[in-house]
């Protein structure tokens, strides 16, 4: 895989941080009581500010790109998921990103269930990114007749993870 420049990568934050901007008005619609207008904690921090904070404790491009990734993740783990109210979640967010960004959701980031059937394929978590997603996604599935098998293999994917981090630190 060829090096992405630093330029690249600061477009791929730029569209995650988008991304990750329309996932917060929708939830804060759908959700009002529980993002209060003025609390400033609840809500994303300012863009640049956050980046030149991480940079200025030595953060890489690439670092802030993987927690971008982590919080997308963390949203599209109820399209993983089952039962009425997370679907109607799901459908509701996709519907609401189509109206804000003028495309599916999915034609801009790829949809959980592909990158957790990749990670099972692949036999192994191969980072963070992966490990969170796993984590967030896995238990769900298990009570998912449909999904045992993918369950199964991604809790061995995330054992293995664990246990490799607590033996080495960096996760393998």
């Amino acid at each position: 895989m060829a090096r992405r420049s630093e330029e690249d990568i600061r477009v791929e934050i730029d569209q995650a941080d988008a991304v990750l901007r329309i996932f917060e008005e929708y939830q804060r619609r759908r959700y009002p009581a529980d993002f209060p207008e003025h609390d400033p904690n609840m809500r994303l921090p300012d863009k640049e500010q956050w980046i030149s904070g991480l940079r200025s404790q030595g953060a890489t491009w690439s670092q802030i790109l993987s927690g971008y990734e982590m919080a997308i993740n963390d949203h599209l783990a109820a399209f993983s998921m089952s039962g009425p109210d997370v679907a109607a979640y799901s459908e509701g967010l996709r519907r609401f990103f189509r109206e804000r960004a003028g495309e599916d959701l999915f034609s801009v980031v790829k949809p959980p269930m592909r990158k957790l059937k990749a990670i099972a394929k692949r036999g192994r978590i191969k980072d963070e990114v992966d490990y969170y997603l796993v984590k967030e996604c896995a238990q769900s599935l298990s009570g998912d007749p449909r999904f045992a098998d993918l369950a199964e293999t991604l809790m061995t994917c995330l054992a293995e993870f664990e246990l490799a981090v607590s033996e080495t630190g960096d996760g393998g």
